[in-house]
């Protein structure tokens, strides 16, 4: 892991980044289990500018994902692997006037999911008689999102506020 942050003067940012692994699954009676291990990546950003004491923006950046993970819960398939991994990025903009009494917000985003499974399977049992399986059997799913929400805060009293607003968001998912 490794981490940076600060801020110079009205802006802020941070920057993470992460990674990591694992061999194969080693037992503590000595027996390795083929086909456990994983790698790791990921990092993440943000950025943020406070335009004035009333109005601020912000940008988040991240994505993440495991590769090479083999194939869970089958020690005799040695040779499927997943990769999955994700991404979103969000901006927000804060703001309220003077008073206090009259604030908004607006959001905007997108993301990304994926999962790709690459499985095989080398013979099938059906009853008694082996059935050919296949090389490769490679599944793809990926689900993406974008979506809008926007806030407007009306201060009644110092204690009850009226939200309204709007949340929209559009997805699509397929899989091959």
């Amino acid at each position: 892991h490794a981490q940076t942050r600060g801020n110079a003067g009205s802006t802020d940012w941070y920057l993470g980044l992460n990674a990591g692994s694992r061999d194969d699954y080693d037992s503590g009676l000595g027996n390795r289990m083929l086909n456990t291990g994983w790698k790791r990546r990921g990092a993440s950003g943000a950025f943020g500018w406070q335009v004035n004491e009333l109005n601020r923006l912000d940008l988040n950046v991240r994505v993440d994902g495991i590769h090479d993970a083999g194939f869970r819960g089958s020690g005799a398939n040695y040779t499927s692997k997943d990769d999955r991994y994700n991404g979103s990025v969000d901006l927000v903009y804060d703001g309220n006037l003077a008073n206090n009494r009259v604030g908004w917000m607006a959001h905007v985003y997108h993301f990304r999911d994926v999962d790709q499974f690459n499985w095989a399977s080398r013979v099938v049992r059906s009853g008694t008689q082996p059935v050919p399986g296949t090389s490769r059997d490679y599944n793809h799913r990926q689900l993406g999102a974008s979506g809008l929400r926007l806030q407007t805060r009306l201060g009644l009293t110092d204690t009850n506020h009226l939200l309204v607003g709007y949340d929209g968001e559009h997805s699509r998912l397929r899989s091959d």
